[in-house]
């Protein structure tokens, strides 16, 4: 499925397949993504269902909730706040880049992955069992590690607190 729109609302249901859409002002919504995803939000909130494939999200202006991720994911987010869940984190990891909001992630299982997250103008807080902290690291600079280690999760966000809990 290719979708492009400009200027108004958009509600996609369930995409069996992969999917690349492309939204200019006006709020998103998309039900599940069976396969690989690419989606760009600019102007308007976006919320996404569950995702059984890689996803790439680009945001702009605006808050992005996804429900569920079960593969490869990379997010960048400007001027809003991002939050995600996951239900398993591939060895390829996770990259989120945020320039101005929050950024949770939730994990619905425990996690073994190294983990690096830097907030300029914010917090970082981990609320997950099994996590041995780098000592030399600060408030809002968190190196650690997640059970015994793996996949790297890793965020960064310019200004606003970084959340890591359980779903």
């Amino acid at each position: 499925l290719k979708v492009v729109s400009i200027s108004g609302p958009v509600t996609i249901g369930n995409v069996d397949g992969q999917a690349e859409i492309n939204s200019i002002s006006g709020p998103l919504t998309i039900g599940d993504i069976g396969g690989k995803a690419k989606i760009t939000s600019i102007s308007g909130p976006l919320k996404v269902g569950r995702v059984g494939g890689e996803l790439a999200i680009h945001s702009v202006s605006g808050s992005a909730e996804i429900e569920r991720v079960a593969g490869r994911f990379s997010a960048t987010s400007i001027s809003g706040s991002f939050s995600a869940s996951i239900d398993r984190l591939e060895e390829s990891g996770i990259s989120i880049r945020s320039v101005s909001g929050e950024v949770t992630l939730k994990f619905a299982d425990e996690i073994n992955a190294d983990l690096t997250a830097t907030s300029i103008s914010g917090s970082v807080e981990l609320r997950l069992a099994n996590v041995v902290k780098d000592t030399s690291t600060g408030p809002s600079d968190t190196r650690a590690r997640i059970g015994r280690g793996g996949p790297r999760i890793l965020i960064t966000s310019v200004s606003g607190s970084v959340r890591i809990d359980r779903s």
